[in-house]
């Protein structure tokens, strides 16, 4: 498009003037370019020292062997060295009543079908299901195992423990919809393969037990419905299962380097 048109062409310094914006114009943005890089530069360089600044913090993390402290001798060595926090090794779990893997298959104990680890969360799931928070409310599980531990293997075992009790109800919320089978095959692996494990957009709020299954962001909706986890889990008691990792402190011996690190943390 044309640019003269703002200018008086019978005048003889128009081509002068024009071109002389021109220039300024280019100029400033060359200017605007420079400082969008520099800019740019600087935000880079911040991202890196950032970064040093959380390896360095990561490599003065001290850890230690880790092992269960109540429930020795019970159930197989869980596969893979997993280590703690220095820092929280020094606090003591609380003991599990001597009930709290009740309902757990005998044969899923001795055939090592769950870990010692992950017997460990089940007991303290189930002794925290048992117990009540000031408002009357019953008190919930926060596992944050990473990836080396077996958060799926540890959720089938607390569905299936509480399934065995009469909890008939149970929410499991993913990371994925393809986990779904995963899930499935968890519970088939523990004996429970009789608990239905069904995709959230496929249940019915009239359904009358089993595992409505979804995943975090994807279920805000059912068809053209917004469903209300208190909609599926009404009727009795429930146990929203979550496999969600957060703040997590414990993890593999193997795996050193955060991007692949498994951690643990109980809040009871």
């Amino acid at each position: 498009m044309s640019t003269f048109g703002k200018y008086d062409l019978n005048d003889p310094t128009w081509y002068q003037k024009w071109r002389k914006e021109r220039q300024e114009a280019q100029q400033r943005e060359e200017q605007a370019r420079k400082q969008r890089e520099a800019e740019a530069k600087k935000k880079r360089e911040l991202e890196a020292e950032l970064d040093q600044e959380d390896d360095d913090a990561a490599d003065d993390v001290q850890f230690e062997d880790y092992e269960p402290l109540w429930l020795k001798g019970i159930g197989r060595k869980h596969p893979d060295p997993v280590v703690e926090n220095a820092s929280l090794s020094a606090v003591k779990a609380p003991k599990p009543p001597d009930d709290a893997l009740a309902d757990i298959s005998p044969d899923v104990v001795k055939e090592g079908k769950l870990s010692n680890l992950q017997l460990e969360a089940v007991a303290y799931a189930n002794m925290c299901f048992g117990k009540n928070l000031e408002d009357g409310s019953r008190r919930g599980f926060f596992i944050g195992d990473g990836a080396g531990i077996g958060k799926g293997r540890e959720l089938a075992g607390i569905v299936a423990q509480q399934w065995a009790r009469g909890v008939r109800k149970h929410l499991w919320i993913s990371v994925s919809n393809d986990l779904k089978f995963d899930a499935a095959r968890d519970l088939r692996d523990l004996g429970s393969g009789n608990i239905p494990v069904q995709l959230l957009g496929k249940a019915s709020y009239s359904v009358a037990c089993g595992v409505p299954f979804c995943y975090r962001g994807g279920g805000a909706a059912v068809g053209s419905r917004r469903w209300r986890p208190s909609a599926l889990l009404d009727g009795g008691r429930a146990t929203p299962s979550t496999r969600h990792t957060h703040a997590p402190t414990r993890r593999p011996a193997t795996s050193r380097s955060r991007a692949s690190s498994s951690r643990r943390t109980h809040l009871y």
